[in-house]
């Protein structure tokens, strides 16, 4: 097996979720770890320093591909900020986030055809929301500043607690 690139972007597969909900017998308490850092947006280098395990092998990652619980290349390399957003959203909450994440985009741009208008609007999962909320983020401190890109954030974890 080979050692992952420290670009690579993992996500979980529908077994891998199990596992996890399960406590699969076949996992080790470090490959468990791993498994439930793996959130298809932070890249395998970022992950491994979170672990920051001594002796930490990232032929880890090979191990839970063999066992089919995550697949590589499949996800979106995102900021931590909206990394963090992703396992905050419910689906109840999911509409709300998305018309309030619109209207802000709209408001700012003036241009339906915008491409971050127009991710908003096809955004059909939570992850395809969580990446336009990154990019509203960083086109209102661009914009704007900051501080309205914090209360912007804000206004958002508001609608999904």
């Amino acid at each position: 097996m080979t050692t992952p690139d420290s670009a690579t972007v993992y996500k979980k597969t529908e077994a891998g979720t199990k596992a996890i909900a399960s406590r699969n017998a076949a996992l080790s308490p470090r490959l468990r770890h791993l498994l439930i850092l793996i959130n298809g947006f932070e890249t395998a280098g970022s992950l491994l320093q979170k672990l920051a395990v001594p002796n930490f092998e990232s032929t880890m990652f090979d191990q839970l591909v063999a066992l089919g619980f995550v697949e590589a290349g499949h996800g979106k390399v995102m900021s931590s900020h909206a990394a963090a957003l992703h396992d905050s959203l419910e689906p109840a909450r999911f509409l709300k986030a998305k018309a309030y994440i619109l209207d802000v985009t709209r408001s700012l741009l003036s241009d339906d055809s915008h491409p971050i208008v127009k991710s908003v609007k096809s955004a059909e999962d939570e992850a395809a929301l969580v990446v336009c909320v990154d990019a509203c983020r960083k086109l209102i401190v661009t914009l704007s500043d900051r501080a309205t890109a914090d209360n912007f954030a804000a206004k958002v974890r508001s609608i999904l607690d």
